[in-house]
């Protein structure tokens, strides 16, 4: 069929006016992946909305911030985290996006949620875990999980990573049973230690919650006594009773790098004996 000048112009114009959502149901449809993901702009966007809530919040006992935050981020990141993450770098976008949302859930505590709108963020997040709604979908039907998959962001508050990380050994744990591949535990066990040094490390002021210490503590002695049959290796099972002395402190103590007595080194190799296999 011939295709006038005029026939051209009206496809071209009706074309660049076709809605977002037009387009990637066509490209969908022809088997193609949806345009890049928009989440990395979402979470810069919602962070600066999250201090300016906390601002209001402090300043004013204004909660108006805090519940147009959650709107919005239920909002922004259930459209953004329905698309597949497509490379690492996604991956680690997504991870990012589940941390946001766990930091969201325990924020503005006298704001109560709405029970429809938790389940939903709890939804989302198992979406940021998966890296998306598609792979989510997946491993409900199949559940699996790689040392590649876990991953802790380098953003993530200590009560974040401890809620990841304890997601994470859960579905590992599962796998071993199925499989008898424990490579999933063993990289649980290495990025709990490496994840949570940082924020155990420093010292405890009256400023911060107790709760993540308490979390950190009892997830430390669920993954030093659970598949004994997977031996440590014996550096982290040093660092991991390090560290749990400390969370048990509620952080370092500041005498623990110079006082061979401090009582967190004394309690620390307590904890070393009670994990080392008899």
């Amino acid at each position: 069929m011939k295709v006038t000048r005029r026939d051209f112009v009206v496809g071209a114009v009706a074309a660049s006016t076709m809605p977002m959502t037009a387009v990637q149901s066509l490209a969908a449809s022809d088997g193609l992946q949806p345009p890049a993901i928009e989440i990395e702009q979402d979470l810069a966007e919602l962070h600066a909305l999250r201090r300016k809530a906390r601002w209001a919040f402090v300043s004013a006992d204004d909660i108006g911030g805090a519940i147009r935050l959650r709107r919005e981020a239920l909002r922004r990141l259930e459209q953004s985290l329905s698309h597949s993450a497509r490379t690492e770098a996604e991956r680690d976008l997504f991870r990012e996006a589940g941390a946001f949302l766990s930091e969201l859930e325990d924020e503005f505590i006298i704001v109560t949620w709405d029970r429809g709108a938790k389940a939903r963020l709890a939804e989302l997040r198992e979406w940021a875990e998966a890296g998306g709604q598609g792979q989510w979908l997946t491993s409900k039907e199949c559940p699996s999980i790689g040392p590649d998959d876990i991953r802790i962001p380098h953003n993530a508050s200590l009560y974040s990573a401890v809620l990841l990380l304890r997601r994470y050994h859960n579905k590992a744990a599962a796998h071993f049973g199925v499989t008898g591949d424990a490579r999933a535990i063993v990289e649980v066990r290495r990025t709990a230690c490496q994840a949570t040094g940082f924020h155990l490390g420093l010292s405890y002021d009256r400023w911060r919650s107790k709760k993540p210490y308490a979390e950190a503590a009892a997830f430390f002695w669920k993954l030093g006594s659970e598949q004994p049959q997977v031996p440590w290796e014996r550096h982290y099972l040093e660092r991991m009773a390090t560290l749990m002395a400390w969370a048990e402190g509620c952080g370092q103590d500041p005498a623990y790098s110079v006082d061979e007595d401090c009582d967190q080194r004394v309690r620390a190799k307590q904890i070393l004996g009670q994990l080392l296999p008899t």
